[in-house]
């Protein structure tokens, strides 16, 4: 995460959020202008901000650290909707969408993503898998 990120407070209900990373400096650069307020509601449940977060996944908006801080907001999404609730919006989803959702969360945290979350795995092929 860069120290010269840019930040912007989002405020939901009693909720306050304020995303910095990589990833929200290139979504400025790639003009989507809702990433931040996506993000906030998909932190609320909001399965529609949900989508637009996941589907952001085949766009290929981040790379280097970007696509790192993303994939780590995608991984606490999944934490925060548990795995139940966020396989039930994923696999309404694209197959695009769900490979690539799928291999953003391989990235990040392979090891423990799929014992730990079994429906959401069972929604794609895993790097581990094509070796």
């Amino acid at each position: 995460m860069s120290l010269l990120s840019s930040s912007h407070n989002i405020a939901l209900g009693d909720a306050k959020y304020r995303f910095v990373g990589e990833d929200v400096d290139q979504a400025d650069i790639a003009e989507l202008h809702n990433y931040r307020s996506d993000l906030a509601k998909a932190f609320e449940r909001d399965s529609a901000a949900l989508k637009n977060i996941l589907r952001l996944s085949v766009r290929h908006v981040f790379d280097g650290a970007g696509a790192l801080s993303y994939s780590g907001r995608v991984n606490r999404l999944l934490e925060q909707w548990g795995d139940h609730a966020f396989a039930s919006v994923l696999s309404t989803e694209s197959d695009d969408v769900k490979r690539a959702v799928i291999r953003v969360l391989d990235n990040y945290a392979l090891h423990q993503f799929i014992q730990k979350y079994p429906e959401t795995t069972l929604l794609g092929v895993h790097e581990a898998e094509k070796k």
